[in-house]
């Protein structure tokens, strides 16, 4: 799981940039050695589901190997949504029906997930070699530079910019980040927010 709390209205504007939004998405890929779940932010793209999505609405995609892509879309918040789930729960208690049982989960181990491409914000205490340590961080660790954008008109000691990278294991993107955290020239704590741009990442 990954807190909401460090977004900034920049990651926004960065996001636009992109062709992107911020979504908080809750996802799970099964693996055949096993699943990976997640719940946090994400970048997604302006014209998919989970982009076009808007204000309580839930979207729930689902995606499978031969049957395509599913979405599903309807009201998960505000009030009208929630005395609806309230009253069927004290309806399907009071009318004492018999309890189902859950199915027997069946074991599975947790995976890493897959390689995914990343969006990568930084906020620095600007001075010359920071992108080229950022750059030599990252190839270290075999994660390669998609794009770099820096939007005008901050202020240089709290100085955002954005790295996207190309599909990666997240271990290491971690391990680059890791290492990058011990640079005196951040502001802030670097957020990395998955991209899901396509069903093959």
């Amino acid at each position: 799981t990954r807190s909401i709390r460090p977004l900034s209205t920049a990651d926004f504007q960065y996001a636009t940039r992109l062709g992107c939004t911020i979504r908080q998405v809750s996802r799970v890929q099964a693996t055949e050695g096993g699943f990976h779940g997640f719940v946090g932010p994400v970048l997604v793209p302006q014209g998919s589901s989970f982009g076009r999505n808007q204000g309580a609405n839930n979207v729930v995609s689902v995606y499978g190997r031969y049957g395509g892509e599913s979405s599903f879309s309807g009201a998960g918040a505000g009030g009208p949504a929630t005395a609806v789930a309230v009253v069927s729960d004290l309806l399907a208690l009071t009318r004492g029906g018999p309890r189902r049982e859950a199915e027997e989960w069946q074991p599975a181990a947790f995976v890493a997930p897959p390689p995914m491409p990343y969006y990568l914000r930084f906020v620095v205490k600007d001075k010359p070699g920071i992108l080229a340590s950022i750059a030599g961080s990252l190839a270290r660790h075999s994660v390669n530079v998609d794009a770099l954008l820096q939007e005008p008109g901050y202020p240089k000691d709290r100085l955002p910019f954005v790295v996207t990278v190309e599909p990666c294991e997240e271990v290491a993107l971690l391990e680059a980040l890791g290492e990058m955290n011990e640079e005196r020239w951040h502001a802030e704590p670097p957020l990395a927010l998955p991209m899901l741009v396509d069903h093959d990442s």
